[in-house]
């Protein structure tokens, strides 16, 4: 799609990427970011850390961000954070070197999830980057999540609120500013004060989802699936995972049903390790439940994990972290797309959605006020599954209207022609 837009294509990835760097569906492919491992970091640093949380056992732990014990120093997460923002400034610079020439045709970078560390690294290119030619550079910032703004310092939050008006006011560069989410947007306007400088992002479904297919059986005449899906992270409500499976024995439906619960053998995590030996201890004894539970053993190729999906009758989103208040759900999204009701937290964006569907007359899920009101709305969507999914289908046409590679086109164009017209 881009390529009918622009005269070049290239997608840029992190070393690792899981592709080989060369062409794809005649887009180039090239490797040039993640220069300094951070990744390979992370879970260094973790288990450095965990037997600090082992000595805190009275204390609750924090669910903001499970990529990063809280008991890591916050110090060394900065300057964590300043070597990504170094490595992503070399490459942008490396990026705009290969490309930089003497014509007026632009430069655009879209830079998918950026995170505190990389408004960090454009800042820095806006105040040191000169070139003699006369190409508009045009850089679009994909923000999708806040857990920056929550797990920082005070002096990093005030610090991210003034490079976002820098990045605003820039001259040099010209910097869209993204959300994927209407709220993303409207609180990141509140924070800086700059009104109409967020834009909504289309979201989009990757291209490796097969096409939707649900099992042939009739749903009365077999056991509905409830999945709690994606790599477990105490963020998405995995301990409180473990309450859920012992409640749902309350179910009124409980005999129509079977629970499926992703489970990853690997994490640096020693929470995450713990709650998923619990969880994995609750099906080996399995006495006293009163419905099947069925453990997806992942992590899973991108194949099997959308054949768990797509036969998933509901979608189980017990998420506890504050980021979703305004951040989207990829797993959400994917339910959309295979028109499966869910049953989310409220204060939650997913909850947003689900109450708006309902305004128009449309049920597509249902939303808890707390793990405890799991079931009762479990059993809402199991009296009339049908229901749910013919309107969940309904307002997946709807979604689609403007979740697509057109919208998100005209987006990355739209301030290029705005400036053509001033």
């Amino acid at each position: 799609m881009a390529k009918s837009h622009f005269d070049q294509v290239t997608i840029y990835a992190d070393r690792n990427f899981h592709q080989k760097p060369e062409q794809q569906d005649g887009v180039c492919v090239k490797a040039v970011l993640n220069n300094f491992a951070i990744k390979k970091i992370k879970p260094l640093v973790n288990q450095l850390f965990y037997p600090l949380s082992l000595l805190k056992k009275e204390k609750k732990r924090k669910k903001m961000n499970d990529t990063i014990l809280e008991e890591v120093p916050s110090t060394l997460i900065t300057v964590g954070k300043k070597i990504q923002s170094l490595d992503l400034y070399f490459s942008i610079k490396k990026i705009l070197k290969e490309h930089l020439k003497p014509t007026n045709q632009s430069i655009h970078i879209l830079i998918q999830h950026c995170k505190a560390s990389d408004i960090m690294a454009i800042r820095r290119l806006i105040h040191t980057f000169n070139h003699e030619f006369h190409q508009k550079i045009y850089i679009h910032l994909i923000i999708r999540e806040e857990k920056d703004f929550f797990c920082g310092t005070s002096s990093e939050f005030h610090q991210l609120e003034s490079d976002l008006r820098l990045l605003i006011q820039a001259k040099n560069i010209h910097v869209s500013l993204l959300a994927d989410t209407q709220l993303l947007c409207n609180h990141y306007q509140s924070i800086t004060g700059a009104k109409n400088q967020f834009n909504l992002f289309p979201a989009l479904m990757s291209a490796n989802i097969p096409p939707i297919k649900k099992s042939p059986e009739d749903a009365n005449n077999r056991k509905l699936r409830l999945s709690i899906l994606g790599t477990p992270r105490l963020e998405k409500g995995l301990e409180e995972t473990i309450q859920l499976i012992h409640d749902m024995n309350q179910c009124y439906h409980h005999n129509r049903m079977v629970l499926c619960v992703q489970v990853d053998a690997k994490s640096s995590d020693g929470a995450v390790q713990k709650a998923v030996q619990s969880i994995q201890d609750i099906k080996a004894d399995n006495r006293q439940q009163r419905y099947p539970l069925e453990l997806l053993k992942g992590p899973a190729p991108t194949e099997l994990y959308f054949s768990w999906l797509a036969n998933t009758d509901i979608l189980l989103m017990p998420y506890t972290s504050r980021k979703y208040q305004f951040s989207s759900s990829g797993i959400f999204m994917e339910g959309i797309h295979f028109a499966i009701p869910s049953v989310v937290p409220k204060d939650t964006w997913m909850a947003s959605l689900i109450e708006k569907a309902k305004l128009k007359g449309l049920k597509i899920g249902e939303v808890a006020d707390s793990i405890t009101d799991f079931p009762e709305k479990i059993d809402a969507i199991l009296s009339n599954i049908e229901r749910y999914q013919g309107d969940m289908a309904t307002f997946r046409e709807n979604w689609h209207a403007f979740n697509n590679s057109d919208t998100l086109i005209q987006t990355l164009l739209q301030p290029e022609r705005s400036a053509e017209n001033e």
